[in-house]
C-alpha cells in the first residue's frame, strides 16, 4: 500500500522529467521530518526523487500535541481589558493543518467560561487570539488552548493565569455646576457645586474647594465627599454683597490630585436673600421672592417642588424651568397656579433627567418676577462596595440614593436574572448578594438596572472572592 516513486522501467525519462501520476486513492506524502502532508489523489513526480506516499484511508490519525503558553505568562499582571492570548504552536505527526481553540474562565478549574476563541488560524510559530469581552480591573482570569487537526483535538495546554490591573490614570478634573461663571446669587454662604469625577468609584474620592477674593484664597473646603453625580461644599463664612468671588475645585483619588476645574466667578446680590428676618417682605426692589429650592442645592427627585413667597392680593402665579440660565431651553412651565396661604408651591409636571443643573423663576400677574435661581436634580445612584470582596469582609452591597418607587434588577452578563426587587422607598437599599434561590452569588461580573419614575440607571457589579 506504500507508493515509492523511482521512475518507470524502460521509460525514457531524464533526471528532471516531471510526470503527472494518478495514485489510485488517497495518500499523504511522508516528509523528511516524519510528518505527513495533506491528502492527495494525484501527484507530479520526478525521476529518482525518492518520494514516499502513505495511504490516508484505513490508517490511524494522531492527535496534535498540546500548544504551550506564550503570553500572558502564568501569574502575570497586565493592563489591558482586551488582552491578546498567545500560544506556541502545537505539532502534528500526520502533518494535518491545525486550528486552535482558546478558553478564558473566571475560575482555576475553567468551569466558568466567559470567552471562547474558536477555529483560530495559526501563525508561523505562534497563534494569537484577542479577547473581545471587556475584562474587569482587579480580577483574576484563567485560560488554556488546544489544537484540532480536522479529526481529533489535542490535549489542552497548561492553564495560564493573569491579573488585570490597569495602569494608573489620574482622576479627571471636576467641572463647575453652580454658581456658573458670572452668576448672581443671593446666599451669603452659598453652596459651590461641581460634577463628580466620572473615571473613579465615587466613594474613593475627596474634593477640595478653594474660594478667592482679590487674588487671595479666603476659604477652603477640604476632604469633601461627593456622590455619583456631584460634590458640594457650603462656604464656611458669610460673604459680602456686590463683590466678585472666584472659586475652583480639584479631586484626590487616594493617590494624587487631579488638575483643577475651570474657575468660577459669582457675585452676591442683596435682593432675594434667603435669610428672612421677622417682617421680611415678599417683594424687594420689585422682585418676587423665591423660597425653595435655591443656590444649586441637590434635589433627589425628577419632579421637584418649587416654592415662592406669596404677594398680598395676588391670586395666581406662573413658573418656568430651563436647562440654561438664559431660559432658551425650557424643560417645564405652568401658566397658572393658584396662590397658597403664604407660600405657593408647584410640583414640576415633567420628568427632569437627573445629573444636571436646572434654572427656574416665577411670575406674578401684577408684573413682578423673581430672580433666577437653580437646583440640581440628583438621582446619584451608585453601588458600594464595588468591587465586592468577600476576602476583605464584605457581606452586603448598598444601592445608594434610590428615588421613591424604584425597581432593581440584577442579571448575569448573558442576561439571566439573578434577583430583582420592586417598590423600594427613597433612600438606600442593602442586599446580601443572594440569588432568588437563596444561594450566594459566584465571583464574576453582574449587571444591574435601577428603574424609577422618570428615568433609569445601570452599571456593573463585580464580585471577587
Amino acid at each position: 500500500g506504500i507508493v515509492l516513486w523511482r521512475g518507470a522501467q524502460g521509460g525514457n525519462y531524464g533526471a528532471n522529467t516531471a510526470v503527472p501520476c494518478n495514485l489510485g486513492g488517497e495518500y499523504r506524502e511522508l516528509n523528511p521530518d516524519g510528518s505527513l502532508g495533506s491528502i492527495v489523489t494525484a501527484a507530479v513526480l520526478r525521476n529518482c526523487d525518492g518520494k514516499i506516499y502513505i495511504p490516508a484511508s484505513g490508517g490511524t490519525n494522531h492527535p496534535p500535541s498540546a500548544p504551550s503558553i506564550n503570553s500572558p505568562q502564568y501569574g502575570e499582571t497586565i493592563g489591558e481589558i482586551n488582552p491578546v492570548l498567545i500560544v506556541n504552536n502545537a505539532s502534528d505527526i500526520d502533518g494535518d493543518p491545525l486550528v486552535y481553540f482558546f478558553e478564558l474562565s473566571l475560575d482555576s478549574s475553567l468551569n466558568q467560561i466567559i470567552f471562547s476563541g474558536n477555529n483560530i488560524i495559526p501563525g508561523i510559530d505562534s497563534t494569537s487570539c484577542q479577547v473581545t469581552t471587556n475584562l474587569t480591573e482587579g480580577m483574576d482570569y484563567y485560560w488554556r488552548c488546544r489544537a484540532f487537526d480536522g479529526t481529533d483535538y489535542g490535549s489542552y495546554s497548561s492553564a495560564g493565569y493573569f491579573h488585570i490591573d490597569q495602569p494608573y490614570i489620574p482622576a479627571e478634573p471636576p467641572d463647575i455646576l453652580s454658581p456658573s461663571y458670572g452668576q448672581h446669587i443671593y446666599e451669603k454662604q452659598p453652596f459651590l457645586t461641581v460634577t463628580s469625577c466620572n473615571n473613579r468609584i465615587p466613594d474613593s474620592l475627596l474634593y477640595f474647594f478653594e474660594l478667592a477674593q482679590g487674588g487671595q484664597i479666603i476659604a477652603h473646603g477640604n476632604n469633601i465627599k461627593g456622590n455619583a453625580d456631584f460634590a458640594q461644599w457650603q462656604v464656611s463664612m458669610e460673604l459680602d454683597y456686590g463683590i466678585e468671588y472666584y472659586w475652583r475645585c480639584r479631586v484626590h483619588d487616594g493617590s494624587s490630585f487631579s488638575s483643577y476645574s475651570p474657575i468660577g466667578m459669582f457675585t452676591i446680590d442683596e435682593t432675594n436673600s434667603h435669610s428672612r428676618p421677622n417682617g421680611y417682605s415678599a417683594i424687594v426692589n420689585n422682585i418676587l421672592q423665591i423660597s425653595n429650592p435655591y443656590g444649586g442645592r441637590p434635589i433627589n427627585s425628577v419632579h421637584p417642588q418649587l416654592e415662592i413667597l406669596n404677594l398680598p392680593g395676588v391670586p395666581a402665579y406662573s413658573f418656568e424651568v430651563s436647562r440654561d440660565n438664559s431660559f432658551s431651553n425650557l424643560a417645564a412651565h405652568v401658566d397658572e397656579i393658584a396662590a397658597g396661604d403664604s407660600i405657593t408651591k408647584w410640583v414640576i409636571n415633567a420628568d427632569l433627567p437627573p445629573g444636571r443643573m436646572y434654572y427656574w423663576k416665577a411670575h406674578a400677574n401684577l408684573g413682578y418676577s423673581s430672580a433666577v435661581d437653580s437646583f440640581f436634580v440628583s438621582v446619584g445612584i451608585h453601588v458600594f462596595p464595588n468591587p465586592f470582596r468577600r476576602s476583605e469582609g464584605h457581606r452586603i452591597v448598598t444601592f445608594r440614593n434610590l428615588p421613591d418607587n424604584s425597581r432593581i434588577k440584577i442579571a448575569t452578563v448573558s442576561g439571566k436574572t439573578v434577583n430583582e426587587f420592586e417598590k423600594l422607598p427613597e433612600g438606600d437599599f442593602s442586599w446580601d448578594l443572594r440569588n432568588r434561590e437563596g444561594d450566594q452569588l459566584a465571583p464574576g461580573v453582574y449587571l444591574y438596572v435601577v428603574d424609577f419614575p422618570g428615568g433609569s440607571s445601570d452599571g456593573k457589579l463585580v464580585v471577587i472572592r
